[in-house]
């Protein structure tokens, strides 16, 4: 996914090449991006374009991207504080930091909180409390699904030809 950073990568290497091309390296940023739009501007004048009216165009477009990174990095904060306290249909805890369909889940048990899950789950295998492991962690990132062991450990879900999000959790077993 090109990000605006990348844009603004690619913007700033054509700057530097600018720069080597018209020998103006020694300048500050503020004068090479000054002196390309002006031989760009002399370019447009060139090849009959309205300067301004591409000038509009590009302002558009950047807005645009601004605004289409502004609303991905909200989803990605809302979905990052989603927290749901799963128990299996096997009978194991999670922590999953995405909405689930819980329809898709036949034997889970979603609980308000932490706690409430960690009795159940006591309650459920005759464990102690005080013995039961740390919840398995599901989190969703870009490229997937990942999972986290013991806190520390984070592995890519491998989900098999058809399998949901939800299939495979409901039916995670150690």
């Amino acid at each position: 996914m090109v990000t605006n950073a990348n844009r603004a990568q690619w913007a700033k290497n054509a700057v530097k090449s600018f720069a080597v091309e018209t020998r103006i390296t020694g300048e500050t940023a503020e004068i090479q991006m000054t002196d390309m739009l002006c031989v760009m501007m002399h370019l447009a004048k060139k090849d009959s374009l309205d300067f301004v009216s591409l000038l509009d165009e590009a302002t558009s477009t950047f807005d645009q991207d601004v605004q289409e990174e502004l609303e991905a990095d909200n989803e990605a904060k809302v979905l990052s504080s989603v927290e749901l306290y799963i128990l299996n249909k096997t009978g194991y805890h999670f922590v999953v930091h995405f909405p689930l369909d819980l329809a898709g889940m036949p034997g889970a048990v979603r609980y308000d909180n932490h706690e409430l899950l960690l009795k159940a789950h006591a309650k459920a295998s005759g464990i102690d409390l005080s013995e039961l492991g740390e919840s398995i962690e599901f989190c969703m990132a870009s490229d997937g699904y990942t999972e986290t062991a013991l806190n520390t450990c984070v592995y890519p879900v491998d989900l098999k030809d058809g399998q949901s999000i939800e299939q495979y959790i409901n039916d995670w077993i150690v």
